[in-house]
Parts: C-alpha cells; sequence; structure tokens
C-alpha cells in the first residue's frame, strides 16, 4: 500500500498492517522533527485524530457489529479470530451482559462464552467450587459464606443453622447448641436444645454423665 509521510509528504510504500497508524514517517529523521515540533500540542493531537478518522473512513467495511449493525473494519486477522463483533465498548457491554453464576451480581462476560459458568470475583469463584457440606470433629458444616459465624473458609455448624431457623432469629454470643442423643451429626429440630451459656450446656452434659447417659 502506499501513503504520504506525515511530515514531508512524500510517497511511502507501507505495509497494510500499518495503515490504521496515526502518522507513518518517510524515515527516522522525518519522525524525530515531528516528534521535537508537535510533542504533546493540542494541534498535533488534533491533526492525528483527523488523520486516523480519515484513514478509517477510507477502508472498505468488513464486519457488521452484533449490537447495532453498523459496518466497520477489522483486520483480517481479527475477523479469524472472533465469532461477534462490536464496534465500539458500548455495543459489547449491552450484548455480553450475564449474571454471576454464585451470586447472581450482572457482570461482563466474554463474547461467545456466556453459556459457561462465570462469576464476579474470586470468592464467588472459591465459594462455588467447594463442597456444599464437610465434616470436621464430628460435626457437620455447611457452606453458608455469609452466615455471622462462618470460618474463614464460609462453613458453619449445621446445627447452628438448624437451631436459628426453628427459633427464628440468630443465636446470640453465649448461646450454645446441644444433641439430645449425643450424635453430632443429628440435626434434627426436635434432637437439638439451646442453652444461654456455655455453664448451662456443661451442667446438662455433667447430669447425663451422672445418670449413666451419654454425652
Amino acid at each position: 500500500m502506499t501513503g504520504h509521510c506525515s511530515a514531508c509528504g512524500c510517497e511511502v510504500n507501507f505495509p497494510p498492517s500499518r495503515f490504521q497508524l496515526p502518522r507513518i514517517f518517510c524515515g527516522k529523521s522525518c519522525y524525530d522533527s515531528v516528534r521535537r515540533l508537535h510533542r504533546h500540542t493540542e494541534s498535533a493531537k488534533a491533526k492525528v485524530r483527523a488523520v486516523q478518522a480519515q484513514r478509517r473512513a477510507a477502508l472498505t467495511p468488513n464486519v457488521t457489529c452484533s449490537g447495532c449493525g453498523t459496518r466497520f473494519y477489522r483486520p483480517p486477522c481479527e475477523v479469524a479470530s472472533c465469532t461477534r463483533h462490536f464496534c465500539s465498548m458500548t455495543c459489547r457491554r449491552k450484548q455480553c451482559r450475564g449474571t454471576c453464576s454464585y451470586c447472581g451480581t450482572e457482570i461482563v462476560v466474554r463474547a461467545g462464552r456466556s453459556d459457561r459458568p462465570r462469576y464476579c470475583s474470586h470468592d464467588c469463584n472459591s465459594a462455588a467450587r467447594r463442597k456444599p457440606f464437610v465434616i470436621k470433629n464430628g460435626y457437620r458444616l455447611v457452606l453458608q459464606k455469609r452466615h455471622r459465624r462462618a470460618d474463614s473458609y464460609g462453613y458453619v455448624r449445621e446445627h447452628i443453622v438448624v437451631m436459628e431457623a426453628t427459633i427464628g432469629r440468630a443465636l446470640r454470643k453465649r448461646e450454645e447448641v446441644h444433641h439430645r442423643n449425643g450424635d453430632k451429626q443429628d440435626n434434627r429440630p426436635e434432637n437439638l436444645m439451646l442453652f444461654a451459656s456455655h455453664r448451662e450446656h456443661m451442667k446438662e452434659h455433667a447430669q447425663r454423665t451422672q445418670s449413666g447417659h451419654s454425652l
């Protein structure tokens, strides 16, 4: 392709990949002269934008925007590697909307990959990959990251969740839940007892020990 030097105006041969550049120079001397004279000046920036707009307008549109339907030009290498094309970031954001697979927050997803699970943050990604429950120290822990008693991994003891659902409120700081039959994984509401403090909880354990019942 042929063009004109931005400094001296002479005709220059250059590859098609450089056609979208704002300025083209025939040599280093012309480049240095323009850089020294027009660095950081508003008139030079306006001239560069005008030249760039003219060259873009001269290009033959080869793709259609998937958002608004406008025809515009993209390099052949980008046309071959993409299935959807957008003329601006505004069109891309409108067409590539999705929701977080964990919390439901609206996010922008990559074009052509909206059917895959996407997450708004690393925390949601980690939470979605965790198991729904684990067994730790004999207790059954369920994944509830936003619970006030959840650990650093987002797990909370299931008997706490069941008791809070039964009484209709969150447990107070000193309240503890006791298993009547001694099975730490039996979290049925009828098998749970609520104590106001750790001291009362231990009294119940002492009474059961003295009577010969299991803890």
